[in-house]
């Protein structure tokens, strides 16, 4: 609490470090908002310390870089996936391949002449398909927003329209692949009420 007093009394002058140079908090050149995640950095690492130390969890420095360690352990296979999902996000920006297939999709959806009913179904039908590789909605999307969106508009599908499309697809059959993290969890759920 007193971290935030403090951090409001540096924000209300109008002449404060954490202004833009228009004296706006809110511009996304102002201090405060490119240094956001720091402050929630600063805030939270601040109170978890608070809490150990209260709690009798940290009695020395050595115990608080093992808490930190112990949670990095669980954080590596998912820094592995993000450090090759990034590669991978790059080289396909770079070298335009999602521009490429978005305008040549365009074409063979004209050439179909599918009502945009169809094309929509079609395309829940392919997410709940790649649903069943790839389980993080965010992937996905990252994948195949620079695809569909522009391939759909070609044809007067709405941007929001195929993002409707992608989320009621991946939020409908995510609970039920295989390789969903929490798949396991759900399964016992469903015992808990289905015995067999």
């Amino acid at each position: 609490l007193a971290m935030v007093i403090g951090l409001v009394m540096l924000l209300i002058p109008a002449d404060s470090i954490f202004r833009d140079s228009e004296g706006l908090l809110a511009s996304f050149k102002a201090p405060i908002m490119q240094s956001i995640v720091s402050l929630l950095f600063v805030f939270t690492g601040t109170i978890g310390l608070v809490y150990g130390v209260m709690v009798g969890k940290f009695k020395s420095p050595k115990d608080v870089t093992n808490a930190m360690e112990d949670i990095t352990k669980t954080l590596v296979q998912l820094i592995v996936f993000y450090f090759f999902a990034a590669q991978f996000l790059y080289a396909f920006g770079a070298s335009n391949m999602g521009a490429l297939i978005a305008i040549a999709g365009a074409e063979f959806l004209k050439s179909l002449a599918l009502p945009p009913q169809v094309t929509v179904f079609g395309i829940i039908i392919f997410v709940a398909m790649l649903n069943l590789i790839i389980t993080s909605a965010s992937a996905k999307w990252a994948i195949l927003a620079p695809i569909f969106v522009p391939m759909l508009m070609a044809v007067g599908i709405a941007p929001e329209l195929t993002q409707v499309a992608f989320r009621v697809s991946d939020s409908a059959v995510n609970v039920v692949t295989p390789m969903f993290a929490f798949y396991p969890l759900i399964i016992l759920y469903c015992q808990k009420y289905v015995k067999s």
